[in-house]
C-alpha cells in the first residue's frame, strides 16, 4: 500500500496537483488512475486528492469516474468552482439537463462564480436554449462589462432570436470595447 505523509505537514493543493500531473503522464492512464485511486483511498477527507482522481480519470477518458471523484470532492468542499466544472462536463457526456440542474443549482449558491456562468452559458448555446443562454451571457456583461466575448455572444444570440437592435447594441459594444475575430 502506498502511502502519503500526515495532512498537517502537506501542501494539499501543491500535493494534489503534484499527483495529478505525476500519474496523467502515465503511459498507461488506467494503471495511473488506479495507482492513484489506491493512494488516494488512504485520504478520503483530502478534497485535492479527490480531484486529482477526478482529473487523471478524464484524462484516461473514464467521465464516470471523473464526475464521480469530482462529486466527492465537491461534498468536502462545496464551493470549489474547479470541483463543479469538471463535475458537470464529466455528467454532460450522458445528460447535458442534468449537468445544466447542477450548475444551475451551484450558480444559485454561488452567483459570483464567473467560470461556471460561462460553461452553463456556453451548454445552454450547445443545447439550443438560446433565451436561457441570452440572460447568463447578460448576467456574465453586467457582472464584468469590460469583456468583448460576453458582447459579442449576447449580439450574435440577438441576431438569432431576431432582436436586430438588441444586436446592433451588444455587437457595438463588443467593437468599442476591442473584439477582434479571430478567424478575419
Amino acid at each position: 500500500m502506498l502511502h502519503w505523509p500526515d495532512r498537517s505537514t502537506v501542501d494539499t493543493t501543491r500535493a494534489g496537483f503534484h499527483l495529478f500531473k505525476s500519474h496523467s503522464r502515465s503511459a498507461d492512464r488506467k494503471a495511473g488512475l488506479d495507482a492513484l485511486a489506491e493512494l488516494a483511498a488512504a485520504y478520503p477527507a483530502i478534497p485535492e486528492v479527490q480531484m486529482a482522481v477526478a482529473r487523471t480519470a478524464w484524462n484516461a477518458g473514464l467521465y464516470d469516474r471523473a464526475e464521480k471523484a469530482a462529486g466527492v470532492a465537491l461534498n468536502l468542499k462545496p464551493d470549489w468552482e474547479e470541483a463543479i466544472l469538471l463535475r458537470g462536463q464529466a455528467l454532460e457526456r450522458a445528460d447535458a439537463n442534468a449537468a445544466l440542474k447542477l450548475w444551475a443549482d451551484f450558480l444559485e449558491r454561488n452567483p459570483h462564480a464567473r467560470e461556471v456562468r460561462l460553461a452553463y452559458a456556453r451548454m445552454l448555446l450547445r443545447v439550443g436554449r438560446m433565451e436561457d443562454a441570452r440572460a447568463a451571457y447578460g448576467y456574465l456583461s453586467r457582472e464584468q462589462d469590460d469583456s468583448p466575448e460576453h458582447f459579442y455572444a449576447l449580439g450574435v444570440l440577438a441576431l438569432q432570436l431576431n432582436d436586430l437592435s438588441g444586436a446592433e447594441r451588444f455587437l457595438g459594444r463588443a467593437l468599442e470595447l476591442g473584439y477582434a475575430d479571430s478567424g478575419a
